[in-house]
């Protein structure tokens, strides 16, 4: 038997099907390899991102809920507190008396004292139609006080004053004619500002009043003393929410 005649076989798939068919078997080839395609992110890219995100989600989540947490508790030992020794509870308001009673902060307050001692953190009106007022005395009835560049000072010596912050903005004029009355000094060329002025004699019955954060405070630098007898309760202990998770 003679060899076998090799003939040419037409192939399986003509040439325009073969055209059409060669880029379709390599896109798939290249999706089982995991390369990226045309307009897609490739899978472990769609999975890092997907976790980026579910670790976020999950870290606001944490940090919102120990937020809530220390409020609850600052909330319920205030008022344990404040029951099982008659005290009121107020909340600061405002960022004056920052940073030892930054705002929110509760504060636990007494009626108003016999004694009030320089330091003293009290609750006031400036008037009758004002709202309650929460400031630090740090001069009472005879003494004499004074402040030269944010220093402070009572009868003559150098009050210390470690929970006092002077930073903020520029200094600005306070009411003249609010120290006249009681100025220990020629009146002629006196020009207060926030962070000098007097020497003031405080009248006895009344209190001068200052915030503890000098540039966000309005007290008697620019509303003069306040009478004893406007004070309405004492601060004895305070309970700070801080924020949690920073």
């Amino acid at each position: 038997m003679g060899p076998l005649a090799l003939r040419e076989t037409s192939p399986v798939l003509s040439r325009s099907e073969q055209v059409l068919y060669l880029p379709t078997q390599q896109m798939a080839e290249q999706q089982r390899k995991g390369r990226k395609e045309v307009g897609q992110f490739p899978p472990e890219v769609k999975r890092t991102k997907s976790n980026s995100e579910k670790t976020a989600r999950t870290s606001r989540r944490r940090r919102f809920w120990l937020l809530v947490d220390g409020v609850l508790v600052a909330i319920v030992l205030a008022i344990v507190l404040a029951l099982s020794t008659g005290m009121r509870v107020r909340i600061v308001r405002g960022a004056s008396m920052g940073p030892a009673l930054p705002e929110g902060t509760l504060l636990l307050v007494g009626m108003s004292p016999d004694q009030i001692a320089r330091g003293d953190v009290l609750l006031f009106r400036w008037n009758a139609e004002e709202d309650v007022q929460i400031k630090r005395a740090v001069a009472l009835g005879g003494d004499t006080v004074a402040m030269s560049r944010g220093i402070l000072t009572v009868n003559g010596r150098f009050h210390p004053e470690p929970y006092a912050s002077m930073h903020g903005r520029t200094p600005v004029p306070v009411l003249r004619d609010q120290h006249l009355p009681i100025l220990v000094r020629d009146t002629a060329d006196y020009r207060p500002t926030e962070e000098t002025w007097g020497p003031l004699v405080v009248p006895h019955g009344y209190l001068w009043m200052l915030g503890d954060n000098r540039p966000s405070s309005i007290d008697s630098r620019h509303r003069g003393p306040t009478a004893v007898t406007s004070v309405e309760a004492l601060a004895l202990r305070s309970v700070t929410m801080r924020r949690l998770g920073h």
